[in-house]
C-alpha cells in the first residue's frame, strides 16, 4: 500500500481548506491521472514571500504503490463544501451584472471534478453562491464568472 504525505502548516491562516491546496497542486502540476499523483511520497504547501509554494518528494525507484486517491478526492468534495458553508472565513462576496442589473453575492470557493474522457480527472474552481446552496446543496450550481464585476468586495 502506498500512501501520500501531504503536509499542511497547522498556522497557516485559513483563506482556503487543505483540500484547496492539494487540488491547486494537481491543477497546476497537469495531474489527472492516479498513476500520475502516486509519483510522488510527499507534498508539501510552503509559506512564502508570495504566499506559498509546493515542496515534493517523488517515491525512491522500486517503491511499490496503489494510489486511488483522485477517485477518492472526489468523495471528499462535498465534506469541502459542507466545511467552507459553516466556516464563515471561507464566505466571499462579489457584485453581479447580467442582463444591466447589479447584485452582491455571498460565495464560497469550490471545486469540481471534470472527467476528461481518458481515464483521468481534472479539477475546475468555481464560487457557489451561499444562498442557493444552503437551499439545494446537491444541486447547488456556480456563478457564471462571466457575470461578476467585483469580486472580493468587503462584508458590510
Amino acid at each position: 500500500m502506498y500512501f501520500i504525505n501531504f503536509h499542511y502548516p497547522i498556522d497557516f491562516e485559513q483563506e482556503h481548506s487543505p483540500l484547496d491546496y492539494l487540488l491547486r497542486f494537481l491543477k497546476e502540476n497537469n495531474i489527472t491521472t492516479n498513476e500520475q499523483l502516486a509519483e510522488y511520497s510527499q507534498i508539501t504547501v510552503v509559506r512564502n514571500a508570495d504566499g506559498f509554494s509546493f515542496e515534493t518528494r517523488k517515491k525512491d525507484d522500486g517503491e511499490e504503490s496503489y494510489c486511488h486517491a483522485l477517485s477518492d478526492l472526489r468523495d471528499y468534495l462535498e465534506w469541502d463544501d459542507l466545511a467552507s458553508f459553516f466556516d464563515s472565513k471561507m464566505h466571499k462576496r462579489c457584485i453581479t451584472r447580467y442582463e444591466g442589473k447589479e447584485q452582491t453575492v455571498d460565495y464560497f470557493d469550490s471545486w469540481i471534478p471534470i472527467y476528461d474522457g481518458t481515464g483521468g480527472y481534472k479539477f475546475e474552481k468555481v464560487k457557489r453562491p451561499i444562498d442557493r446552496y444552503a437551499a439545494a446543496p446537491h444541486r447547488c450550481c456556480s456563478l457564471n464568472e462571466e457575470y461578476i464585476v467585483e469580486d472580493n468586495i468587503g462584508a458590510d
